[in-house]
């Protein structure tokens, strides 16, 4: 997660395979949000090719990259 502000962006979540199904994933993006949003982050930002229904089930919406944050 780096913060830019008051956004944040989640560059990268992996699972390991004999743990998926496990809530594991929602509880690293639930603390992650958590720890970005007391480092001041209103918002957040992610990329992804290939997890876009499971993201959106935990309350992501599908946006133009160009709305997420950048290096300065």
């Amino acid at each position: 997660m780096e913060a830019y502000g008051s956004e944040a962006l989640l560059r990268s979540i992996v699972v390991a395979a004999d743990a998926r199904g496990e809530g594991v994933g929602r509880k690293v993006v639930d603390w992650l949000l958590a720890h970005s949003a007391r480092q001041g982050a209103q918002c957040a930002f992610l990329f992804t090719t290939d997890a876009c229904a499971y993201l959106e089930g935990l309350g992501f919406e599908v946006a133009d990259s160009g709305r997420a944050p950048r290096r300065s």
